[in-house]
């Protein structure tokens, strides 16, 4: 339940049902990366990135989708490299993780390092996720995400526009 109302905005309710659940189970592994998904939409970037780090360190044999959540925490807290670095990790690149990297190398660009080339990849990142979802668009994105803090929904979708969504 937590998860839907995560995915349905109703950002509270999970909270409380995430925190209740792991005070029954402390030690899920996945309930707690889950949890730092959700901070993450609710803006608190550092803290969900203390979470999920202590996911990986109760789970040495994580699944992938933590590591996509970490790149995700560090796109809010203006750490592309590490996005980058994190996201560079993964075997199975999803449709999401193509879009954290494309923003995230936007806005390396964008900060001036290395700019062509970071720029370069950010477009060559949409590209490969305009293969797969041809139809998608930035208003597309804009409609499906869902952040506590509009600053947060802001700084995605221009980090989206940037690398040419």
């Amino acid at each position: 339940l937590a998860s839907c109302n995560s995915n349905l905005g109703k950002f509270d309710p999970a909270l409380d049902q995430y925190t209740r659940a792991l005070e029954i189970n402390g030690n899920d592994a996945n309930l707690h990366a889950e949890m730092a998904d959700l901070l993450c939409y609710v803006g608190k970037h550092a803290e969900a990135i203390g979470q999920i780090k202590f996911s990986m360190r109760i789970n040495p044999h994580f699944p992938e989708w933590y590591r996509w959540t970490l790149g995700w925490c560090y796109y809010f807290i203006g750490e592309y490299e590490e996005a980058v670095a994190e996201l560079g990790k993964l075997i199975n690149v999803s449709d999401v993780v193509l879009l954290i990297l494309a923003a995230s190398h936007a806005r390396l660009a964008e900060s001036g390092r290395d700019s062509e080339t970071n720029m370069r990849q950010a477009h060559d990142y949409i590209a490969w996720f305009k293969r797969r979802r041809p139809r998608w668009t930035l208003d597309k994105q804009r409609d499906v995400t869902r952040h506590r803090k509009e600053a947060d929904a802001a700084n995605w979708l221009e980090g989206l526009r940037l690398a040419g969504l």
